[in-house]
């Protein structure tokens, strides 16, 4: 992953081969909330959490098939969230034909483009709707707060990634753990998944578009924040996600939060704890599992708001 800092400075210096400097892995996640209930409307999503299982082949079935509100401020066409293949950014590499999973990249890519306009973040009376993402590992289920409040595009993105099937099948591929000789007590921690290679390419990530950033003002990067992956180009974030296990408020402008582990940080941590293999050509501290850790599944569950607590 491509996020590169320097530490006393507190702001990110780029270089060709770097990797995510996350700082300070004190303390431990907020406590969830504990959602309330809801009133029902027809065509809203169910008041009680709603799993949606992905498929295996990206084949989608959209929830809600109206045309997206025009004056809803969450909502963004694909066009205008994203870059496509015409217009990649800066040192990015191109997609693949499949990932390493096998699943074709230009299948995925459809899915992604036909359910976009259908994730909704608020009901048609106004309601928000809160997602959950749940990752099915081999070490324990990890849920995921998603915020599209802050970041919509990035929210959007994942939850079409995970309609689609994308990521079940992938794996964290990479485990950052890496000591400054100058400030040992502050080690640089993070792990990171779904590169469609299972390469850890910084360039790498995309499966035919990329998303703009959308940093400002953002959420801060804690302990437990799940945040995208990009690499040179701040516009370069597509499908690689990284937790981070360090409070880094020097990554809050450069890179963008779209969620938090409300569930399953003990999972994380046992996962980072795994052996790594080093390798000659990685950045320090940037390693691949001994032992391939996967994502056995994921999914979105959906659940609107009281009306008490507004939008």
């Amino acid at each position: 992953m491509a996020l590169w800092v320097t530490r006393r400075a507190g702001a990110l210096g780029i270089l060709a081969a770097a990797g995510l400097g996350l700082i300070g892995c004190g303390g431990g996640p907020a406590k969830p909330e504990t959602p309330k209930a809801a009133e029902v409307k027809p065509d809203a999503p169910t008041t009680e959490a709603k799993t949606e299982a992905s498929a295996t082949d990206p084949v989608v079935a959209p929830s809600v098939k109206a045309a997206p509100p025009i004056d809803d401020p969450l909502y963004h066409p694909f066009a205008d969230a994203t870059r496509a293949a015409d217009n990649p950014p800066a040192l990015a590499n191109m997609p693949a034909d499949k990932t390493s999973t096998g699943k074709p990249t230009f299948k995925l890519f459809n899915a992604v483009q036909q359910v976009w306009d259908e994730i909704r973040f608020t009901t048609p009376d106004g309601k928000r709707i809160d997602y959950t993402a749940v990752l099915e590992t081999d070490f324990g289920q990890v849920e995921i707060a998603l915020r599209p409040d802050a970041a919509p595009n990035h929210v959007r993105s994942f939850v079409a990634l995970i309609r689609a099937g994308y990521y079940d099948g992938m794996r964290f591929d990479r485990i950052h753990h890496e000591v400054s000789p100058d400030q040992p007590s502050d080690p640089l921690d993070y792990l990171e998944a779904g590169c469609p290679l299972d390469k850890g390419d910084p360039e790498d990530g995309s499966i035919g578009y990329w998303l703009r950033a959308q940093q400002a003002p953002g959420l801060p990067h804690e302990i437990g924040s799940v945040g995208a992956s990009h690499g040179h180009d701040g516009d370069s974030a597509a499908c690689k996600f990284y937790i981070t296990l360090c409070n880094a408020p020097y990554l809050d402008r450069d890179y963008t939060v779209f969620g938090k582990v409300t569930r399953g940080l003990d999972v994380v941590r046992i996962m980072f704890t795994k052996p790594v293999v080093i390798e000659e050509q990685d950045p320090p501290g940037h390693n691949r599992p001994k032992d391939p850790i996967f994502i056995r599944k994921a999914t979105i569950r959906t659940q609107v708001a009281a009306a008490s607590e507004g939008k």
